[in-house]
């Protein structure tokens, strides 16, 4: 179990597709030839400080979630038994083992589809499977971002330590 502060994810279309690349030598890299599927947590602006020390550090040697405090649960912030319907046994299967962070505003559970050799890092082509944001980040129920300027906004990790956020 690991958490990552990831940048360079780029769409490719509109059926969920995008690409992202990772280090080699990252944990999480390790962890995804075990796993194909990890959540994408979507932060606010308020949680800049942690983010950047979740990025300071490598899962291999810290326990992330102890150590920053991080709350995690399952993604869209229930029970993967709360899913009692026929069509959604593929949803509990891919999300079985995967887990969020409470604090986010949104989850994406994604698995990877493939992956291409780039010398140090691997390009990795992934598709969102589900994806679950809160009702107040949901804009008139068609776009991503906050429905009052009282919320904060959401961020981006745009790397180097720089944040770009959402409003």
């Amino acid at each position: 179990m690991n958490v990552m502060t990831i940048t360079w994810l780029t769409t490719i279309d509109n059926s969920g597709l995008f690409v992202c690349s990772i280090n080699k030598k990252r944990y999480t890299a390790e962890l995804l030839n075990v796993s194909s599927v990890f959540v994408l947590n979507v932060p606010t602006r308020d949680m800049e400080d942690t983010i950047l020390r979740i990025g300071s550090c490598s899962g291999r040697d810290v326990d992330k979630f102890h150590k920053f405090g991080l709350q995690i649960c399952c993604p869209g912030w229930s029970s993967s038994s709360s899913l009692r319907h026929e069509h959604d046994d593929k949803k509990r299967k891919t999300i079985k083992n995967a887990i969020a962070l409470s604090d986010c505003i949104a989850h994406t559970v994604c698995t990877v589809q493939s992956k291409q050799d780039q010398g140090q890092h691997w390009l990795l082509v992934c598709k969102q499977e589900f994806s679950w944001c809160r009702k107040v980040y949901f804009e008139d129920g068609k776009r991503f971002r906050r429905n009052s300027d009282s919320l904060p906004p959401y961020l981006t990790f745009l790397g180097s330590q720089t944040f770009g956020s959402v409003v």
